[in-house]
């Protein structure tokens, strides 16, 4: 849906009175850039004859990226296809008790749905900020500030995706599902600013 737009075509979606593409969408698609620049660092650092004692293991740690580079426009798709089902929800008919049921039904189902998508992206990133870190003490110096930029963007993505999640947490029923949401997002949340602050000490250690 959206990875076939270009960059222009997508932003002018954005910026349409249409409900989506959203936040997000958005966040899904920042992230895909992230972890795109974060791989062209590794790209950089794999063809240097400088680094070739890290080069092998770079070159596995592209592959990586590269999947979640798409797995992002994946989600980028599927947080709008999510969204649109919420909303389809709310427009099935509720004449009679049974209808009125289903229909309460299904905007749980859907709007659960819809929760999982951005909890997806923001358990994708994790993985990503995890290895910028070990990147910094190994790749290329001078492709150093694309990949903070990467990381900077992955750390957005992550916060728009939890957003999104916790936007929906308050017309959930389910009290255990929210419960493993909200733990969730803890749990990521925690090991993402773990592997930002050790980052962000390698990138400023005169700051420290």
């Amino acid at each position: 849906m959206f990875k076939n737009l270009t960059v222009q075509q997508f932003v002018d979606e954005l910026s349409s009175k249409k409900a989506t593409p959203g936040g997000g969408s958005a966040s899904a698609v920042v992230g895909s850039i992230g972890v795109g620049l974060i791989a062209m660092y590794c790209e950089i650092t794999a063809k240097s004859k400088k680094f070739a004692d890290v080069k092998e293991e770079v070159e596995q740690q592209i592959e990586f990226l590269t999947a979640f580079k798409e797995k992002c426009l994946d989600l980028a798709d599927r947080d709008t296809e999510a969204f649109n089902e919420v909303m389809a929800s709310f427009k099935l008919p509720k004449e009679t008790d049974d209808e009125k049921a289903a229909r309460k039904q299904a905007i749980q189902d859907a709007t659960k749905q819809a929760t999982e998508v951005p909890l997806e992206l923001v358990a994708a990133m994790v993985p990503v900020l995890q290895l910028v870190p070990p990147l910094i003490k190994k790749g290329n110096p001078n492709a150093l500030s694309d990949l903070q930029v990467g990381m900077e963007m992955c750390y957005t993505a992550m916060s728009g995706a939890a957003a999104n999640v916790e936007i929906n947490l308050p017309s959930i029923k389910d009290t255990q599902f929210k419960e493993r949401v909200e733990e969730e997002l803890l749990h990521h949340h925690a090991a993402a600013q773990k592997a930002m602050d050790e980052a962000k000490a390698l990138f400023f250690p005169d700051s420290l």
